[in-house]
């Protein structure tokens, strides 16, 4: 998450260290990507060069050693598994998926994603009305979750500024909006017919409203060839 307030406490200062963390930790898997696709190329030249060594030694007829200096392997960097999904967002394999409400924070999100390159879907993105023709230029994704009026999340400092439009907002700019739950054990899809309730009371055309819980839903997240509609056969 980026900027998400806890314990119902936020300020600039901490919204700016999550992104700072973030980007920290994009800069570092980027150098580590870099360092061992550079072993990549290396290892290839080390067998093309070896492959030809051993060609002209065959070529020579001869099992004397041969005279030029013999290929050395390069040797393989160390090995991260913790950094393994952030590598596959690096390279464009899979989408990374930041919750952030503030629209500070949302601009951080943007910020990320122009920097790096990657495929962003932004989650909750409470305040994306206020800035959503920035995300539609940058093509990204949003998933938008409803708010719970409860004395337990509302007025959540996060989620004061909501609105039931934003769905409908985001739409018209043309770019993906979903609908989500704001959930994140599975339990809260029970209430996924209350974010699309919400969505269409806010002015989002009901149309609209059952693709981004199918098959915009299945498009954006690369399975659309799996789920997301009915179709004959």
């Amino acid at each position: 998450s980026l900027g998400v307030s806890q314990d119902n406490t936020s300020s600039s200062v901490q919204r700016l260290a999550d992104y700072v963390t973030i980007r920290e930790e994009l800069l570092a898997t980027q150098r580590y990507l870099d360092e061992y696709e550079g072993y990549q190329r290396q290892l290839r030249k080390y067998e093309e060069a070896t492959k030809k060594a051993q060609e002209a030694k065959k070529d020579a007829g001869t099992v004397k050693p041969n005279a030029e200096k013999k290929p050395e392997r390069p040797e393989r960097p160390k090995r991260d598994p913790a950094r393994g999904a952030l590598v596959q967002v690096l390279r464009g394999a899979v989408p990374l998926q930041l919750e952030a409400h503030r629209e500070d924070c949302l601009r951080n999100a943007l910020r990320l994603q122009r920097e790096f390159g990657f495929k962003l879907i932004l989650e909750g993105a409470t305040e994306a009305y206020r800035l959503a023709d920035e995300i539609a230029a940058a093509h990204v994704p949003v998933i938008v979750a409803p708010v719970v009026r409860s004395f337990r999340l509302f007025p959540q400092l996060d989620l004061r500024n909501h609105t039931v439009e934003n769905a409908a907002t985001l739409s018209r700019t043309g770019l993906d909006v979903l609908l989500g739950t704001g959930g994140d054990t599975g339990k809260e899809s029970q209430f996924l017919g209350v974010a699309v309730a919400e969505a269409i009371r806010g002015g989002l055309r009901r149309e609209a409203a059952l693709r981004a819980v199918t098959s915009d839903a299945a498009r954006v997240l690369g399975v659309e060839n799996r789920v997301g509609r009915l179709a004959p056969g």
